[in-house]
């Protein structure tokens, strides 16, 4: 693990440059497209959703991680820039997105559903570098050593993913086929194929994981209505 980068005085944390990173491109990626598509730009409105994503993703750590109201108090009040949960934050983000945009939400998203997937990627890798996403135990060659074992890059498997599912939601965009629920999909396979590796989360009967559950329903809906499209295209 690499938590930090040291540039002569300054030390910053891998995790935070890779979110940085991730804001950047999917927001110029994103103001590019909807200019290219003669939608209305909107240069005050991504880092405004940037930070309502982020405090949605404060209040899923807090709605996830607290036992008692003293508790939620204390996380509330406390600043940890990278500790937050991703399905609060998107969540968030498009709640922020319909409220500004109300008349070309639909149309504004589909153009920022791919630069989101590749964001995605880059920030869950760099998790997997700063230390903060943590897998299980592994035997696999290509395992990394993190808090004294050899571990799952779940972060890493997380990126392939969705870089790989970004590629084939781009495809058909070009195509002229809608993308929402291909680009759910997307997500729901990561987490359903990466939620197990995961060290943390809710564990039910036989060792699954709620979000991988959560993952397969979300799939199978996500996978039914794609084949329904296409049906009713062709």
């Amino acid at each position: 693990m690499y938590t930090l980068v040291t540039l002569g005085p300054l030390r910053m944390s891998t995790y935070g440059l890779c979110l940085l990173a991730a804001a950047f491109i999917w927001w110029t990626w994103s103001e590019r497209a909807l200019i290219k598509n003669n939608l209305p730009p909107a240069d005050w409105v991504f880092p405004g959703v940037i930070v309502v994503a982020w405090l949605g993703g404060r209040l899923g750590v807090i709605l996830l991680q607290t036992t008692s109201i003293s508790d939620a108090f204390t996380q509330l009040i406390t600043v940890r820039v990278f500790e937050f949960q991703w399905w609060s934050a998107v969540v968030f983000a498009l709640i922020g997105l319909w409220r500004v945009l109300p008349q070309s939400f639909w149309g504004s998203v589909t153009h920022m559903l791919v630069p989101l997937l590749v964001a995605y990627g880059i920030a869950t890798l760099g998790a997997t570098i700063g230390g903060t996403a943590v897998g299980t135990p592994t035997a696999l060659p290509w395992g990394i050593d993190s808090y004294g074992n050899i571990r799952h890059p779940v972060g890493v498997y997380a990126a392939l993913i969705v870089w790989s599912g970004a590629v084939w939601v781009a495809r058909r965009q070009r195509a002229g086929a809608p993308i929402g629920w291909a680009t759910l999909g997307v997500f729901a396979a990561q987490e359903l194929v990466c939620g197990g590796f995961r060290l943390n989360g809710w564990v039910i009967g036989g060792g699954l994981h709620v979000t991988q559950l959560v993952g397969l329903v979300t799939l199978i809906v996500a996978r039914e209505r794609v084949i329904m499209t296409h049906h009713s295209e062709t």
